[in-house]
């Protein structure tokens, strides 16, 4: 079938803007659709939304922001691939990525937003339920460069300013937990460094509480209770 161009007219100065928008109600506002339709015997279309392109600055920038809300919560933002009803496939990929550049690349930030009055929200990042099969991995990795150290993972937790008379004024915790079996036995936690180039050494492990106005905290090292059998070993050696 033909195709629909909206669009504004060409200028030798600012163009004019384009506004796709339901309007003012009393009750509920009218919903916005885009997308492609189904296709019997072939692929569906896609749907592309891009920024301009700039000669002399910054390019066009895309804001997807949810609703306001004055007496309630605000709108969400879901974005998810296609679902696959064929057993024999997956769903489709989700790629969020920084494009190429010439010079440096873009940064990636995911954050919640400040909280006025409360705790602010949470991010979770994970796979999900496997009902036939093993569960997906995540994997955090820094990519390679060819010049100077290699880039940084960097974990912290949360900070309190309460002070000393609050309920609790002590800094958030950092918990690194195996996964769990109900039938057989739990995860290993592997905490190495990487091997050595053809020229150096290998990398330090450093295990320590920080500094403390009155007193520091604690390292313990060692293997949990054994209800029915042999408790874990603890073994320190020399290479």
């Amino acid at each position: 079938s033909g195709a629909i161009v909206v669009s504004t007219e060409a200028s030798a100065q600012n163009t004019g803007v384009l506004i796709l928008s339901t309007g003012v109600a009393d009750a509920a506002s009218g919903s916005i659709f885009i997308g492609s339709d189904y296709a019997s015997s072939g692929r569906s279309g896609s749907t592309t939304i891009t920024g301009g392109t700039s000669k002399t600055t910054t390019g066009g920038d895309i804001t997807l922001s949810s609703g306001k809300s004055e007496g309630g919560s605000g709108g969400k933002v879901e974005i998810k691939s296609g679902k696959s009803l064929d057993a024999s496939s997956a769903a489709g990929v989700m790629i969020l990525s920084t494009e190429e550049s010439s010079g440096s690349g873009g940064y990636i930030l995911m954050s919640t937003g400040k909280a006025a009055s409360g705790a602010s929200g949470g991010i979770s990042i994970g796979t999900g339920f496997a009902t036939n099969g093993r569960a997906g991995d995540v994997y955090v990795t820094v990519g390679t460069g060819n010049t100077g150290i290699g880039g940084e993972i960097f974990m912290s937790a949360g900070k309190t300013t309460e002070d000393l008379t609050g309920a609790d004024s002590t800094g958030g915790r950092v918990a690194l937990l195996s996964g769990e079996s109900t039938t057989a036995t739990s995860g290993e936690i592997l905490l190495q460094t990487h091997d050595s180039g053809t020229a150096g050494a290998s990398g330090a492990i450093v295990m320590s509480t920080g500094a403390g106005a009155t007193s520091t905290g604690s390292v313990y090292i060692g293997s949990d209770y054994a209800s029915s059998g042999r408790s874990g070993s603890t073994t320190i050696t020399g290479g």
